[in-house]
């Protein structure tokens, strides 16, 4: 938000970055449902980027997907859509969510996220999405399959993550190796941090 006012007539309004791009999920879209792994790669390692950041500050976005990170013509990557982040630390009562809710993307949802366990959500969750995003970007479909969202949410409890390599073979071993990580059901299994799997994605990309 760069500037916030009120009308003459008293309505207020905010003054935003006018972004001209398309988002992942748009890009996908008009790709055939799949993106070139270097294309992937070089979208995710922005985004990895963005959390850094916001990590750092004890913001986790908890609606990671596709749909929220935005390719601008400039060819910079935007992580859109707080709406749902919390702050890890001096929240009210010391809780992010009424446990038991579940708020979010089915399909792109950790399993701590999916049954509503909000205090076990942290950093960890974050990346479980980015790999989602990543998964879907290069096998061409969701980790869980389901037809209703309420299904896939089910899975996303209960269910491992296929390998990606199951899905998508052509998918380079080192790329498939950062997803799978960040993909782990457990999440002393994922990569522990952003730059983490930020560092990693620049590895496999070379």
């Amino acid at each position: 938000v760069l500037d916030d006012d009120v009308t003459d007539d008293g309505s207020p309004f905010l003054v935003m970055e006018l972004l001209v791009g398309e988002s992942v999920e748009e890009r996908l879209a008009r790709a055939g449902g799949k993106l070139d792994v270097l294309e992937t790669l070089w979208i995710f390692d922005q985004a990895l980027e963005v959390l850094v950041a916001a990590h750092a500050k004890g913001i986790v976005h908890r609606d990671l997907k596709p749909a929220n990170l935005f390719v601008t013509d400039d060819g910079v990557v935007k992580v859109l859509d707080f709406g749902l982040a919390g702050i890890r630390e001096k929240t009210i009562g010391g809780k992010l969510t009424r446990n038991g809710m579940t708020m979010g993307t089915a399909a792109f949802m950790p399993p701590e996220q999916a049954r509503g366990r909000w205090e076990l959500v942290d950093a960890r969750s974050d990346l479980w999405a980015i790999g989602a995003s990543m998964f879907r970007a290069l096998a061409g479909r969701y980790v869980h399959h389901g037809g209703t969202p309420q299904e896939r949410l089910i899975a996303a409890m209960s269910q491992h993550a296929p390998t990606i390599a199951s899905c998508a073979p052509d998918v380079p071993a080192p790329v498939a190796a950062v997803i799978d990580r960040a993909l782990a059901f457990q999440k002393q299994d994922r990569w522990q941090d952003a730059l983490s799997m930020q560092t990693a994605i620049r590895e496999a990309y070379l």
